[in-house]
């Protein structure tokens, strides 16, 4: 079993090179890892929000952060980061839809 772990963490290390976070993630999923496949999601929506991505992706994936936090059964506090991520933005975009319909 220590083989197979070694070689899914190189495996691992080589999809991150290759900037292919997305397929880490969902290795991360499969291998029942999801805390590590949610921090990694996280620092990918704070790295698109850094960029001024559109409001709407980055509500989606903070969302699909705060449920894989959820399906871990985490308790350090990141899953409410998620969330309140995740409502900001929501009533963000409400905001902004009230304002342009007037």
């Amino acid at each position: 079993m220590g083989q197979v772990g070694k070689l899914l963490e190189q495996y691992t290390q080589s999809l991150l090179e290759q900037g292919l976070r997305l397929e880490v993630v969902q290795l991360f999923k499969a291998t029942e890892k999801r805390f590590n496949a949610a921090r990694l999601m996280f620092e990918l929506a704070e790295e698109e929000e850094a960029r001024g991505s559109k409001p709407q992706r980055l509500k989606r994936l903070y969302l699909l952060t705060a449920l894989l936090i959820d399906e871990s059964n985490d308790q350090t506090g990141l899953g409410v980061k998620a969330w309140h991520r995740v409502e900001a933005y929501h009533f963000f975009m409400l905001a902004q839809r009230q304002l342009l319909m007037g």
